[in-house]
Protein backbone atom coordinates (compact mmCIF):
# COMPACT_ATOMS: atom_id res chain seq x y z
CA UNK A 1 0.00 0.00 0.00
CA UNK A 2 1.08 3.52 -0.64
CA UNK A 3 0.47 6.85 1.05
CA UNK A 4 -0.29 6.16 4.71
CA UNK A 5 -3.63 7.66 5.77
CA UNK A 6 -6.69 6.71 7.81
CA UNK A 7 -8.64 5.09 4.96
CA UNK A 8 -5.69 2.89 4.00
CA UNK A 9 -5.10 2.20 7.67
CA UNK A 10 -8.61 0.71 7.89
CA UNK A 11 -8.05 -1.33 4.76
CA UNK A 12 -4.62 -2.50 5.97
CA UNK A 13 -6.10 -3.55 9.31
CA UNK A 14 -8.84 -5.55 7.59
CA UNK A 15 -6.35 -7.24 5.28
CA UNK A 16 -4.02 -8.10 8.17
CA UNK A 17 -6.97 -9.53 10.12
CA UNK A 18 -7.69 -11.77 7.12
CA UNK A 19 -4.08 -13.03 7.16
CA UNK A 20 -2.58 -10.91 4.40
CA UNK A 21 0.81 -9.24 4.58
CA UNK A 22 0.58 -5.46 4.24
CA UNK A 23 3.40 -2.98 3.59
CA UNK A 24 2.90 0.80 3.75
CA UNK A 25 5.27 2.79 1.55
CA UNK A 26 5.64 6.57 1.41
CA UNK A 27 4.90 8.41 -1.84
CA UNK A 28 5.86 12.05 -1.68
CA UNK A 29 5.96 12.89 -5.38
CA UNK A 30 7.04 11.97 -8.90
CA UNK A 31 10.69 11.61 -7.87
CA UNK A 32 9.74 8.61 -5.72
CA UNK A 33 8.27 6.60 -8.61
CA UNK A 34 11.43 4.73 -9.74
CA UNK A 35 12.35 3.58 -6.23
CA UNK A 36 8.73 2.70 -5.39
CA UNK A 37 8.35 0.61 -8.53
CA UNK A 38 11.59 -1.19 -7.62
CA UNK A 39 10.56 -1.71 -3.97
CA UNK A 40 7.08 -2.90 -4.91
CA UNK A 41 8.50 -5.23 -7.55
CA UNK A 42 10.71 -6.87 -4.91
CA UNK A 43 7.67 -7.43 -2.68
CA UNK A 44 5.83 -9.24 -5.52
CA UNK A 45 2.39 -8.10 -4.31
CA UNK A 46 -0.91 -9.53 -5.43
CA UNK A 47 -2.36 -6.03 -5.18
CA UNK A 48 -1.23 -2.47 -4.59
CA UNK A 49 -3.51 0.01 -2.85
CA UNK A 50 -3.41 3.78 -3.24
CA UNK A 51 -5.53 6.52 -1.77
CA UNK A 52 -5.88 9.80 -3.58
CA UNK A 53 -6.98 11.88 -0.62
CA UNK A 54 -6.04 15.17 -2.26
CA UNK A 55 -7.27 15.84 -5.81
CA UNK A 56 -4.18 17.88 -6.70
CA UNK A 57 -2.16 14.64 -6.55
CA UNK A 58 -4.30 12.67 -9.01
CA UNK A 59 -1.80 13.02 -11.88
CA UNK A 60 1.06 11.79 -9.65
CA UNK A 61 -0.90 8.67 -8.70
CA UNK A 62 -1.87 8.11 -12.34
CA UNK A 63 1.82 8.25 -13.32
CA UNK A 64 2.71 5.86 -10.49
CA UNK A 65 -0.08 3.47 -11.55
CA UNK A 66 1.17 3.58 -15.14
CA UNK A 67 4.75 2.85 -14.03
CA UNK A 68 3.58 -0.07 -11.89
CA UNK A 69 1.57 -1.53 -14.78
CA UNK A 70 4.58 -1.22 -17.07
CA UNK A 71 6.57 -3.12 -14.43
CA UNK A 72 3.98 -5.91 -14.41
CA UNK A 73 1.81 -5.03 -11.40
CA UNK A 74 -1.72 -5.68 -12.63
CA UNK A 75 -4.39 -4.49 -10.16
CA UNK A 76 -4.50 -1.56 -7.82
CA UNK A 77 -6.89 -0.32 -5.18
CA UNK A 78 -7.00 3.41 -5.77
CA UNK A 79 -9.01 4.43 -2.76
CA UNK A 80 -11.00 3.10 0.16
CA UNK A 81 -13.23 5.02 2.54
CA UNK A 82 -14.92 2.62 4.98
CA UNK A 83 -18.69 2.51 4.59
CA UNK A 84 -18.51 5.05 1.73
CA UNK A 85 -16.46 3.98 -1.28
CA UNK A 86 -13.95 1.66 -2.92
CA UNK A 87 -12.06 2.51 -6.13
CA UNK A 88 -9.83 0.17 -8.13
CA UNK A 89 -8.36 -0.36 -11.58
CA UNK A 90 -9.93 -2.89 -13.93
CA UNK A 91 -8.78 -4.51 -17.14
CA UNK A 92 -10.60 -6.25 -19.95
CA UNK A 93 -11.27 -9.96 -20.51
CA UNK A 94 -8.90 -11.83 -22.85
CA UNK A 95 -11.21 -11.68 -25.89
CA UNK A 96 -11.14 -7.85 -25.94
CA UNK A 97 -8.17 -6.59 -28.04
CA UNK A 98 -7.21 -3.99 -25.42
CA UNK A 99 -6.81 -6.61 -22.65
CA UNK A 100 -3.91 -4.78 -20.95
CA UNK A 101 -5.55 -1.35 -20.84
CA UNK A 102 -6.99 -0.26 -17.51
CA UNK A 103 -10.13 1.61 -16.52
CA UNK A 104 -11.25 2.77 -13.09
CA UNK A 105 -14.20 1.40 -11.14
CA UNK A 106 -15.57 3.28 -8.16
CA UNK A 107 -18.21 1.81 -5.87
CA UNK A 108 -20.13 4.30 -3.74
CA UNK A 109 -22.05 2.94 -0.75
CA UNK A 110 -25.20 4.86 0.24
CA UNK A 111 -26.74 3.86 3.58
CA UNK A 112 -30.50 3.48 3.39
CA UNK A 113 -32.96 2.57 6.12
CA UNK A 114 -32.15 -0.34 8.42
CA UNK A 115 -29.27 -2.42 7.13
CA UNK A 116 -29.91 -1.72 3.45
CA UNK A 117 -27.23 -0.12 1.31
CA UNK A 118 -27.49 1.13 -2.25
CA UNK A 119 -24.33 0.50 -4.28
CA UNK A 120 -23.61 2.98 -7.05
CA UNK A 121 -20.98 1.97 -9.59
CA UNK A 122 -19.05 4.39 -11.79
CA UNK A 123 -16.84 2.83 -14.47
CA UNK A 124 -14.60 5.48 -16.03
CA UNK A 125 -11.42 5.95 -18.00
CA UNK A 126 -12.86 5.02 -21.38
CA UNK A 127 -11.20 6.03 -24.64
CA UNK A 128 -12.39 6.20 -28.23
CA UNK A 129 -12.04 3.43 -30.78
CA UNK A 130 -13.65 0.17 -31.92
CA UNK A 131 -11.88 -1.99 -29.30
CA UNK A 132 -12.94 0.39 -26.53
CA UNK A 133 -16.52 0.27 -27.83
CA UNK A 134 -16.36 -3.53 -27.73
CA UNK A 135 -15.08 -3.37 -24.14
CA UNK A 136 -17.80 -0.92 -23.15
CA UNK A 137 -20.51 -3.14 -24.65
CA UNK A 138 -19.10 -6.15 -22.79
CA UNK A 139 -19.12 -4.41 -19.40
CA UNK A 140 -22.51 -2.81 -20.04
CA UNK A 141 -23.92 -6.35 -19.79
CA UNK A 142 -21.36 -7.96 -17.44
CA UNK A 143 -21.71 -5.46 -14.60
CA UNK A 144 -25.45 -6.22 -14.34
CA UNK A 145 -24.55 -9.87 -13.66
CA UNK A 146 -21.71 -9.02 -11.27
CA UNK A 147 -23.80 -6.56 -9.25
CA UNK A 148 -26.73 -9.01 -9.09
CA UNK A 149 -24.33 -11.63 -7.70
CA UNK A 150 -22.97 -9.12 -5.19
CA UNK A 151 -26.51 -8.37 -4.05
CA UNK A 152 -27.28 -12.10 -3.82
CA UNK A 153 -24.19 -12.64 -1.67
CA UNK A 154 -25.24 -10.00 0.85
CA UNK A 155 -28.86 -11.14 0.94
CA UNK A 156 -28.19 -14.90 1.15
CA UNK A 157 -24.59 -15.27 2.38
CA UNK A 158 -21.33 -16.31 0.73
CA UNK A 159 -21.49 -18.26 -2.52
CA UNK A 160 -19.72 -21.62 -2.61
CA UNK A 161 -18.14 -21.20 -6.03
CA UNK A 162 -16.74 -24.76 -5.99
CA UNK A 163 -20.23 -26.21 -5.53
CA UNK A 164 -21.60 -23.90 -8.24
CA UNK A 165 -18.87 -24.99 -10.67
CA UNK A 166 -19.47 -28.68 -9.86
CA UNK A 167 -23.23 -28.36 -10.45
CA UNK A 168 -22.66 -26.56 -13.75
CA UNK A 169 -20.18 -29.22 -14.90
CA UNK A 170 -22.67 -32.03 -14.17
CA UNK A 171 -25.47 -30.27 -16.13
Amino acid sequence: MLEDNLALGYLASSLRSAGHRVEMLAFDGLGDIPSLVDDIGKLEPGMVGMSVAFQHRVSEFRDLSRALREAGVEAAILGFDPDRSLAFTWNFPPHIPIRDEKTTVKLLFHALTGEDTRVEMIHSGWRDGPAWDLGYDYFDEAWDVVLARLQHRFLHGPVDWNALQTSQESS
